[in-house]
């Protein structure tokens, strides 16, 4: 569980440099993530304001199994190498070169940078945050943006379509419509608004505001190098079996097999043809098929998988390819054309893994509450700098880091995960280490890295699993309902949707420890949701088979019986 501190801050400067990524390298100001803020107003520690945190350094028992639900520990953040650990109070700031300028001190620890020593009401420092940011990670973000407005282009399609059925009902302009975001063009759409809102407003309006990168690239087997499959081959894909003649059997082959399910489900839905339930009447969600496919949340959630933790895991925080990942340079400051970056290759590989994480600077001092969207003072979104708008790179909570804070707060009370606070630990020791090695990390240096790459990536795909078997106990529930005047078959197949697929997650990394029984989970799984159309046997079978699915990813991931029980 999140602590929610109240931490003094004076900044200090490490030297900052980023690795030839392929992603655009526009945002260098007040980008997404930094280097150093460390404090040093009068000497105080963090404060834990109250939330139920799992016990330092403890792991939750798993009960009747040798395995522990090791999430619950907090990361080893020294020690494994040598490499020095990073102080409490050491944060993900939006600031790089120190300069001259005024510091507020408590409770806002904030400077001014544009104010004269002699106007200064705080203190004057020479150690203010003035120079641009060390962190890049606009692309990742965008990324993350242009998933969630693919999921509210489907919210929105039924409704669209109700306006104005011959357009719709012509094939082809709904697959044009969700492509629009997979092979988002910049050019042709950059200063096109995006519909995400807070409240107060984004910081960014555009998405040329965020960055100008697409899907598709970036979806497994897209990228040049780095992926420990080679994706583009058939068949490499595993978990799916409804495939047609024609169909390319890649993760981008399964995109487009859905997008164009959807496709002709809009046509029908255009046409007044649309499919029936279970009980016979007309489906009315246009992405919800009468398999009970729901394909708004298998797409989005198979892209966060495919695409953000894929690129996350197998890529940025991998060190199995020279030149990417952990084996970025960290000598020099990158360069790209005639411009150079204030942030080596090494650092800038790191910072985009957290992007793709999806978390916010200051993730750690949100409560598990708050992001899990149960609190009236904070949502997934915060305007922590006070200037009246939500910066999207550096205030706002995307994706797999979501689900980890639901999952720490709905693990059992003697049964604890933070998998979300060993993760975000993780990765700002690993940047301390980085940005503290100033130039090429040594051997001990590097070895402790991997060993902060190691407790994200584990705990990250910990938290996806733990959203797996959560959905799998959604869809036992809904199926104990079948029949009666509280099924839903639109829940039904949302939470099978959600289901399938995260589970498709575990495929794109390299260190899953679900690689031997990935097959069998999804044999278990099926490919479509078992529905009251079925006999009751089947119906049984089905129902043993989730459970059975759900002990496998228990047993491989050494989940506490209570939490596999009751996510």
């Amino acid at each position: 569980m999140k602590h929610l501190v109240v931490i003094p801050l004076a900044f200090v400067v490490a030297l900052c440099v980023g690795c030839g990524s392929d992603d655009d390298n526009k945002d260098t100001g007040g980008g997404s993530a930094v280097d150093a803020a460390v404090a040093a107003d009068g000497g105080s520690s963090a404060t834990d304001s109250g939330s139920a945190a799992a016990d330092s350094g403890s792991t939750a028992s798993d009960s009747g199994s040798a395995a522990t639900d090791s999430g619950a520990g907090k990361p080893d953040s020294g020690g494994h190498g040598g490499a020095p650990k990073a102080p409490t109070t050491y944060k993900f700031t939006s600031v790089s070169e120190k300069g001259p300028g005024c510091y507020s001190g408590p409770p806002t620890h904030k400077c001014d940078c544009a104010v004269a020593e002699a106007d200064c009401k705080g203190t004057w420092t020479d150690t203010c945050p003035c120079g641009p940011s060390s962190v890049s990670h606009g692309g990742q973000t965008a990324r993350h943006v242009l998933i969630a407005e693919m999921k509210t282009y489907l919210t929105d399609l039924t409704a669209e379509i109700k306006k104005d059925p011959d357009t719709y009902g012509k094939g082809g302009v709904v697959k044009d419509g969700i492509n629009f975001f997979f092979l988002f063009d910049a050019s042709v759409a950059g200063d096109q608004p995006f519909k995400l809102s807070t409240t107060p407003e984004t910081m960014q309006k555009t998405w040329n505001d965020l960055s100008a990168p697409n899907l598709k690239g970036k979806i497994a087997g897209n990228d040049a190098k780095g992926q420990h499959k080679e994706w583009k081959t058939e068949d490499t894909l595993q978990g799916w079996k409804l495939w047609a003649a024609g169909d390319l059997k890649t993760p981008e082959g399964l995109y487009n097999k859905w997008v164009g399910m959807i496709d002709d489900l809009a046509v029908s839905h255009a046409k007044g043809e649309a499919p029936k339930d279970p009980a016979g009447k007309d489906i009315t969600k246009v992405f919800v098929n009468s398999a009970g496919h729901d394909l708004q949340q298998l797409l989005q959630k198979y892209l966060l998988g495919a695409i953000a933790f894929s690129q996350g895991a197998d890529d940025y925080l991998d060190d199995d390819t020279d030149g990417k990942g952990l084996k970025c340079d960290n000598t020099k400051p990158y360069t790209k054309g005639d411009k150079t970056y204030p942030y080596t290759a090494l650092e800038h590989a790191w910072d985009e893994g957290k992007g793709y994480f999806g978390s916010s600077d200051d993730y750690n001092d949100y409560t598990d509450d708050e992001l899990a969207g149960k609190s009236d003072t904070k949502k997934n979104y915060f305007d922590t700098d006070g200037d009246g708008k939500i910066d999207l790179k550096t205030e706002y909570n995307f994706g797999h880091c979501l689900n980890a804070a639901k999952r720490d707060r709905g693990s059992q009370a003697d049964s604890k995960t933070d998998y979300s606070k060993a993760i975000f630990d993780a990765f700002l020791q690993g940047r301390f280490i980085i940005s503290s090695a100033k130039g090429a990390l040594s051997a001990d240096a590097a070895k402790d890295l991997a060993a902060q790459r190691d407790i994200i990536v584990s705990n990250w795909e910990k938290a996806i699993a733990a959203t797996v078997v959560h959905y799998i106990n959604d869809v036992l529930a809904d199926m104990a309902t079948i029949g009666t005047d509280t099924y839903s078959f639109y829940d039904h197949a949302k939470h099978w949707g959600e289901l399938k697929g995260f589970g498709l997650s575990f495929q794109f990394s390299r260190f899953s420890p679900m690689k031997d029984d990935f097959v069998k989970f999804h044999d278990l799984v099926g490919d479509a949701p078992v529905l009251g159309t079925a006999s009751a046997d089947d119906q049984a079978a089905y129902i043993k088979a989730l459970k059975d699915a759900r002990a496998l990813l228990g047993k491989a991931y050494g989940f506490a019986d209570k939490n596999v029980e009751n996510w």
